[in-house]
């Protein structure tokens, strides 16, 4: 939503279009949170034998709560038509059976949870995304102890010398990444913001894992934790969006969500694991034939030219054309160890959520997380609206004031459509409404982690400055 001009009247103007086609409130004089709009309209459902009726606020879709009809707007139709055009024919229908096969395979392991089983990988699993992670890293070993024993054996032939040169710079490009280290502006250290390490410190030791070395603000709906540099430092990313939306006790359900990663048995949170799909796209790259044929094309039009030409430009793409398929069915195989893997370690993490901040503060974290379409959308439309906010920090509190208006009906439309269409945070994550509904068939845990009214305060006094240069980034630039 937009902030309007103090003199506009906000009812004169057209409600702004969110991303799923509906219309958005103008927010002048705000109602008070949870409060929906004082004019209404009665919509009748017009399917054969239904006949619901009930009153909406007429910014948002209409729908029968009854039997669903007109949940999910026509315009999602037209995005799979366009979808479906792009692809064409056959792709459609491979994106179409992978989307069938990956929501079987989250059903199954759903139902499988909720009988009771084990949702930490079994051992067996996480060696065996170890293994694979060393044997992605093998030929990088390979290929340094080869120049290295052959430069040994002859140190003063200039092939030798030519060799290792070329292996080094092959084995720079498929080594295993380590990421950079938490290190710039961006990051922030214990000794910068005290009171919000104070509360990473007691709900990490709650979920029996180490606390944060360095944290950093983003304006993704979301948050992150990892292992970076050659020191293997621990980081934390979190999204300013969400995190300003969460109320205290889903803020602790997202932070023990996100250090459970470090003790769920997750494989491939590991720098092993981690690591191996950035090589693989790196050997990919570098042995695709189109690659070489395209250089082929540019060279020079004399004889060595023409012979490097017709070499580039036929004949090495034959040669690398079957390494280029193994480095390719690798990845993928690693995609799919991958996709096997994470989900359990995310239902995990939900649980570990739930026992430190409490089952009805992670279920409510799960509902904001469908919400997330619509806090890109208000990002969007301030971004695209507004040229001279300065940075104001007020974007935060008309993004909570925007949340806040949203009806009930629009919210549990939401949720409808998040579980007809199977969404998740990404590839790697079960279905959101699955996670949320798994949460509820378990038993109802209080929470352990209390964190003093007072330290909430403290840090958020610490993050005011972020809030700004984050906010003007948004508006601004």
């Amino acid at each position: 939503m937009i902030r309007p001009d103090e003199t506009a009247d906000p009812s004169a103007a057209a409600p702004a279009a969110a991303p799923d086609g509906t219309a958005i409130p103008q927010q002048g004089a705000r109602p008070a949170a949870g409060a929906a709009s004082a004019a209404t309209r009665t919509y009748t459902c017009p399917r054969p034998g239904c006949g619901w009726s009930g009153s909406f606020d007429p910014a948002f879709v209409a729908w029968c709560r009854q039997c669903n009809h007109g949940a999910v707007p026509s315009a999602d139709a037209v995005t799979q038509a366009e979808a479906a055009a792009m692809l064409g024919r056959r792709g459609a229908a491979r994106a179409l059976r992978a989307a069938e096969a990956s929501r079987a395979r989250a059903e199954a392991l759903y139902t499988e949870l909720s009988s009771g089983a084990d949702p930490r990988p079994a051992a067996g699993t996480r060696w065996a995304v170890a293994a694979f992670g060393l044997a992605v890293h093998l030929p990088f070993v390979l290929i340094v102890a080869g120049a290295a024993a052959w430069f040994a054996a002859d140190p003063g032939n200039w092939v030798a010398w030519l060799g290792c040169v070329m292996a080094v710079g092959l084995a720079g490009a498929v080594r295993p990444r380590v990421g950079r280290g938490p290190r710039g502006r961006d990051w922030h250290r214990r000794e910068q913001m005290p009171a919000l390490f104070g509360i990473l410190d007691t709900v990490a030791a709650s979920v029996g894992a180490a606390p944060p070395d360095a944290v950093a603000f983003d304006t993704r709906v979301n948050a992150a934790t990892g292992r970076a540099g050659l020191r293997q430092e621990r980081f934390l990313v979190l999204g300013l969006p969400l995190w300003t939306v969460l109320r205290e006790d889903e803020r602790v359900a997202l932070l023990a969500h996100e250090f459970a990663h470090q003790v769920n048995g997750d494989a491939t949170h590991g720098v092993i694991g981690g690591s191996a799909q950035a090589s693989l796209a790196e050997w990919e790259a570098l042995l695709d034939p189109r690659a070489a044929r395209a250089a082929g094309h540019h060279r020079s039009g004399d004889e060595i030219g023409f012979l490097m030409s017709f070499v580039q430009t036929y004949l090495l793409p034959v040669l690398l054309f079957p390494f280029y398929l193994f480095a390719k069915g690798m990845r993928r195989l690693h995609g799919r160890i991958w996709t096997a893997t994470k989900p359990r370690a995310e239902y995990l993490a939900d649980r570990l959520a739930a026992r430190a901040a409490s089952t009805d503060a992670a279920m409510r974290l799960l509902d904001v997380v469908v919400l997330a379409p619509r806090i890109d959308g208000f990002i969007d439309r301030q971004r695209a609206r507004t040229t001279s906010r300065q940075g104001s920090a007020s974007l935060w509190d008309d993004l909570q004031a925007y949340l806040a208006v949203l009806p009930e009906h629009e919210r549990e439309r939401l949720s409808l459509v998040d579980e007809q269409t199977g969404a998740s945070v990404d590839a790697t994550h079960p279905p959101t409404y699955l996670r949320r509904r798994l949460l509820a068939e378990l038993p109802a845990q209080p929470g352990d982690v209390r964190v003093a009214p007072e330290q909430w305060t403290r840090a958020e006094a610490e993050l005011d400055a972020v809030k700004r240069e984050k906010a003007r980034d948004l508006t601004v630039g």
